[in-house]
């Protein structure tokens, strides 16, 4: 997409407390199964988006949490959230390509990752992070998967076209299992992420954007982007979710 696009894509978005599904309750229930961190572990959030699970994270733990994301607004939002929920001083924003976040191997106790990682490559991304996890640390990250396998032709076309490399739980679990991690925990993101804090404001949004850019070819391209989004999930969501998967890297 061009910049224009990304442009009108980021305004539809704004101020949403979440950039994708996920909900407190499910962030808290992979970090439960997160053992032997320690005191003060310190935290990786890759792909953070305005931060409602660093944020989180830090008041859970009392780590200290690096929030990277390349967004600058995201991660303003991360720093004022943080400071009204009394963590300003343990949440560290820092505007980084995730791909290359110039991070030393080896600094993190935890990793987390909400829906980013794809944007590197699944498999890629685990490597990456295996790397930067201290020896026996954990990842905890939610990834996209089919969850039946007889999707329709639309909705695979739909996925193929935004990405192709989807696969089944079975496919992520093989990736997650050949770049060495031990998976701890897994479980299927409920439908109500998907709602509750993402599409339905979502939705109610887009047609405000439609008629403001009405004639704008560009800015159009976002706003039926988001339409179809939510679309293809409320008639298809049956077929394709989120896994969320707590690993524990080799020692």
């Amino acid at each position: 997409m061009n910049e224009r696009v990304w442009e009108v894509f980021f305004e539809i978005h704004e101020g949403l407390r979440r950039q994708g599904p996920g909900s407190d309750r499910s962030t808290l229930e992979a970090l439960g199964k997160v053992a032997g961190l320690p005191g003060s572990p310190r935290i990786l959030d890759l792909g953070c988006g305005p931060g409602a699970q660093a944020v989180l994270l830090a008041t859970q733990t009392g780590g200290h949490v690096t929030a990277v994301d390349n967004h600058r607004p995201f991660l303003e939002t991360v720093a004022r959230r943080a400071v009204d929920h009394g963590v300003g001083e343990l949440v560290q924003p820092l505007c980084a390509d995730m791909r290359r976040p110039g991070l030393s191997p080896g600094s993190f106790d935890l990793i987390w990752s909400e829906g980013a990682l794809y944007q590197m490559g699944f498999g890629s991304a685990l490597e990456a992070c295996r790397e930067l996890l201290v020896p026996g640390g954990h990842l905890a990250a939610s990834e996209a998967a089919w969850l039946r396998p007889d999707p329709p032709p639309e909705c695979v076309r739909c996925w193929e076209s935004e990405y192709p490399a989807i696969t089944d739980e079975a496919g992520n679990r093989a990736i997650i299992e050949g770049a060495g991690f031990e998976i701890v925990h897994s479980f299927v993101l409920p439908k109500s992420d998907w709602w509750d804090e993402y599409y339905t404001p979502l939705d109610e949004r887009w047609p405000r954007f439609a008629e403001k850019y009405a004639g704008d070819a560009d800015a159009m391209v976002a706003v039926d982007w988001t339409r179809e989004e939510i679309d293809v999930y409320r008639r298809f969501g049956d077929y394709y979710g989120y896994v969320f998967f707590v690993m524990r890297g080799p020692l």
